[in-house]
């Protein structure tokens, strides 16, 4: 007997019932599979990429975030040197000996040096030198360098000015307190503003605010305070003592938070004239007129210009 084909076919029937062959089912399904290999090995290689760009963006942003930090730490470390370079230049102008001091002392050192070696003596310079190339020790003392108290904080007034009322027997002081250092280094204490007469008895003096003073000095201990990082205008009020025209100056002191003096400027004022009396036969409005005086200003001041 014959054997029997173990072939197979797939046919398609039509609605007609025409029978139409439908050939090549394998090549067919063999690049159906070999397509979804490829796409599948396509989206692995995307996936592998999409996570490898992910990590790259990750170490990116960990890498930002620490320079900002670095630049952060830069700055301010360039703001703290910044005022340690102010702090310096200000100490060293103020130990600066002027003009006048230097060419004394010039004067002075020649005429020593001159004397010594007229007597047949080797100025005290030349003897160290000597005694260090003998290898004798030096019988100076160590020098012994003493702490700097640490440095008070920058600060500067101006725009001063002092308004009287003498109906109300009422006197406002008003200025702008400064930070001449950094921003980044923020100022705070308390000002106290005291009127007085030159010459005259401390006791008579008045301050605002109203505070205790002591040999016309407050203590620093209270007034108004503030916290600046670039300035504030100040405006201090109170109610004076009867005769208002005989204050002529004002001094400013400005105080840390701890109590210690920053600055103290004073400055001469123009005491307000004598309160009139108006005349009987004149109406309210016009002795209102005649009686109100005009607030007086601060004129220059004195020192620390």
């Amino acid at each position: 007997m014959a054997r029997p084909e173990s072939n197979w076919q797939l046919l398609l029937v039509a609605d007609d019932g025409r029978i139409i062959p439908f050939r090549h089912v394998k090549g067919f399904a063999l690049t159906l599979v070999g397509l979804l290999v490829l796409f599948g090995l396509a989206s692995a290689l995307l996936g592998w990429q999409f996570a490898m760009e992910k990590a790259r963006h990750r170490q990116n942003r960990e890498k930002l975030a620490d320079v900002s930090e670095q630049a952060a730490h830069f700055k301010s470390e360039h703001e703290r040197r910044t005022a340690e370079l102010v702090l310096v230049k200000a100490r060293l102008e103020q130990f600066q000996p002027s003009s006048s001091e230097a060419s004394a002392a010039g004067i002075n050192k020649t005429n020593t040096s001159e004397a010594s070696t007229a007597g047949g003596r080797a100025p005290v310079e030349v003897e160290k030198k000597h005694r260090q190339d003998a290898g004798v020790p030096s019988s100076d003392p160590p020098v012994v360098q003493s702490s700097e108290p640490p440095a008070q904080p920058a600060v500067a007034l101006g725009n001063f000015e002092v308004l009287f009322d003498v109906r109300a027997n009422h006197v406002t002081a008003q200025f702008r307190v400064q930070n001449t250092g950094p921003r980044s280094d923020p100022v705070e204490g308390r000002c106290v503003v005291v009127l007085k007469t030159e010459g005259s008895d401390p006791v008579e003096w008045f301050a605002l605010p109203d505070v205790p003073l002591s040999q016309g000095q407050p203590d620093g201990s209270d007034g108004n305070p503030f916290r600046i990082s670039r300035y504030i205008d100040m405006t201090m009020s109170g109610t004076g003592p009867n005769q208002l025209s005989r204050y002529t100056s004002a001094t400013v002191f400005v105080f840390d938070h701890g109590g210690d003096k920053i600055l103290e400027k004073q400055y001469h004022i123009t005491p307000p004239g004598p309160l009139a009396v108006p005349p009987a036969d004149v109406t309210p409005n016009e002795k209102g007129a005649a009686t109100d005086s005009v607030p007086a200003t601060s004129g220059p001041d004195r020192k620390n210009r």
